[in-house]
Formats: C-alpha cells, sequence, structure tokens
C-alpha cells in the first residue's frame, strides 16, 4: 500500500533545521535553504535602497527659517533645529509646542 503522501502528490521532505520530516509538494517541497537566501537578498537590497537613497535625487537640506523667526513670525527652523515664538528662541521642540501653546518651558527642561 502506498504512503498517503504518495497518494496526494506530496512528499516527505526532510526538514535540516528541526530533524523532522515535513510534507511539500512532489514538486520539491519548501526548501529553508532557498527561503534564506532569498530572504538575505531582499534584506541586503533594502538596506542598499535606503542607505543610497534614490540616486536620481540629490540630498536637499531643508531651508533656514531663522530669519522668518527673528522678524517675529512663529516657527521652527529644521535646519537650524531652533524654534522662534514672540521673539523668544529655543533649541528644544517640545518646549517650542509649550511655547505656541502659551506656555514656557517643558516639563523636561524645566525640570532642569
Amino acid at each position: 500500500m502506498a504512503h498517503q503522501a504518495e497518494m496526494r502528490g506530496y512528499d516527505d521532505v526532510y526538514d535540516p533545521l528541526s530533524g523532522t520530516g515535513v510534507e511539500g509538494p512532489a514538486t520539491g517541497g519548501f526548501d529553508m535553504r532557498k527561503s534564506m537566501v532569498l530572504a538575505a537578498a531582499i534584506g541586503i537590497g533594502m538596506l542598499a535602497v535606503g542607505v543610497a537613497g534614490c540616486a536620481s535625487e540629490p540630498a536637499s537640506q531643508p531651508a533656514c527659517e531663522c530669519a522668518k523667526g527673528k522678524a517675529g513670525e512663529s516657527t521652527w527652523c529644521f535646519a537650524c533645529r531652533k524654534g522662534y515664538d514672540k521673539g523668544r528662541t529655543t533649541e528644544c521642540a517640545n518646549c517650542y509646542e509649550t511655547m505656541l501653546a502659551g506656555g514656557g518651558k517643558c516639563s523636561a527642561c524645566a525640570a532642569k
């Protein structure tokens, strides 16, 4: 009598990681090594794109907004990492948000 896996069109495939047999399609089944290589290749490709960025677009720096802030406008300068509100200046983004809400320093800076 034929093995049930063979009757269904499956082969018993050896899984080297668990040391057990795993049922897979008769066309070759699940190959852990191939999937690990594929996952590594995808990961390396994603890392390369993330590190290099898009080659067609140059890296742009944010424009300095300090002139607007010094002129009295409420603004956060992403280039210099400074916030301006009603003549007050801060280098803490949380303090800037607190100043916009009518307060002074954020709780972390006030505790210093």
